[in-house]
């Protein structure tokens, strides 16, 4: 009978960047759905550079946005975070940058 590393197994699934790269594995991808759910942006429309109000996100949005972060990612998102011209690039690198301590 084979055995299972814990410590091998938890690594191997804190880091997607060894797993399949599906898009919800990653911060971008992970974030584009969030933004999706939360504000009903169209998929083609999320680009780094694209800023939370050129993609028509309001203030309540951007709230059940960083509520979601949050739950999901469990990385602590606050108003001054994330204003009308953040933009996802600089989203995804504070979420990145907050959940590896930096």
């Amino acid at each position: 009978m084979a055995t299972i590393d814990p410590t091998a197994l938890q690594a191997f699934l804190d880091d997607p960047e060894d797993g399949d790269d599906t898009g919800a594995s990653t911060t971008a991808g992970a974030l584009s759905t969030i933004v999706i759910r939360a504000a009903g942006v169209d998929e083609e429309d999320l680009r780094p550079e694209a800023g939370l109000a050129e993609l028509g996100i309001d203030s309540i949005a951007r709230v059940e946005i960083a509520i979601r972060i949050e739950d999901e990612l469990g990385v602590r998102i606050t108003d001054e975070d994330i204003t009308p011209s953040t933009t996802l690039g600089q989203l995804e690198t504070l979420i990145d940058s907050r959940r590896s301590g930096v």
